[in-house]
C-alpha cells in the first residue's frame, strides 16, 4: 500500500497540477494568486536570471526571437504552440494554434512565474477559427469555437487536458532547467 501511495504521489499527472483551465482562461491551481513562486535557497537573483535565460534558450527553437529581457529582473517569452492542444471528435483530431506569453521574475532565492497570458487561440485549419475560453453557442460555428457550453459546462475535455498539459509541462521544464543549470558540463 505504501508503494502505491508513493507512486501516486510521484505521478507526472500530479506534478503538472500548477495551472488549471477554468472558464475565461488559466488559473493557478488551489490559489487566488496569479503567479507561482519557486524557491531556490541561497541562489542570487543574478544567477537565477542567468539560469532562466539558459533555460529559455534550450527550450525554445528561436529564443532570441521570442524572449525579451529586463536585465536581472524579468524575462518575458512570447511563443506559439502548434498541435499540442487538440480535441478528438468522432475519430477526427482538431489541432489548435496557441499564442501565449510567460513572464518570469527574479529575487534572491526565488523565481516567480506569472500566470501565462493567452494572446489568442485559433483552430489550425484553412479558416483559422477563433477559439474562446468562455461560454458560447453550441460547438463550432462559422468563425468561432467556444470551449464552454452556454450553461457553463466544459464542452471539450481533450481541449482542457491538453491545454493544461502544455503549460504545466512547459513551466515544469523551465523550472527543472533552472534547478539543474548549476551542474557543470563535463564533456
Amino acid at each position: 500500500m505504501k508503494k502505491f501511495l508513493l507512486l501516486l504521489l510521484l505521478s507526472p499527472q500530479l506534478l503538472f497540477a500548477q495551472f488549471t483551465l477554468v472558464e475565461g482562461g488559466l488559473k493557478v491551481t488551489d490559489s487566488d494568486n496569479d503567479y507561482i513562486v519557486y524557491d531556490f535557497e541561497g541562489v542570487s537573483s543574478q544567477e537565477l536570471y542567468n539560469r532562466a535565460k539558459n533555460a529559455v534558450i534550450s527550450t525554445f527553437v528561436s529564443a532570441k526571437d521570442v524572449a525579451t529581457e529586463n536585465e536581472n529582473e524579468m524575462i518575458s517569452v512570447n511563443a506559439v504552440s502548434n498541435k499540442e492542444v487538440y480535441i478528438k471528435q468522432m475519430g477526427i483530431i482538431t489541432n489548435f494554434i496557441v499564442n501565449y506569453n510567460i513572464r518570469m521574475r527574479f529575487k534572491d532565492g526565488k523565481v516567480r512565474v506569472d500566470l501565462p497570458i493567452i494572446n489568442y487561440i485559433k483552430v489550425d485549419g484553412p479558416q483559422l477559427q477563433n477559439v474562446y475560453l468562455t461560454r458560447g453557442s453550441n460547438g463550432m460555428v462559422a468563425s468561432s469555437l467556444y470551449v464552454y457550453k452556454k450553461n457553463g459546462d466544459l464542452r471539450y475535455k481533450d481541449f482542457k487536458s491538453s491545454f493544461e498539459k502544455l503549460f504545466n509541462r512547459l513551466i515544469t521544464n523551465l523550472i527543472d532547467n533552472i534547478r539543474n543549470n548549476n551542474e557543470k558540463d563535463n564533456w
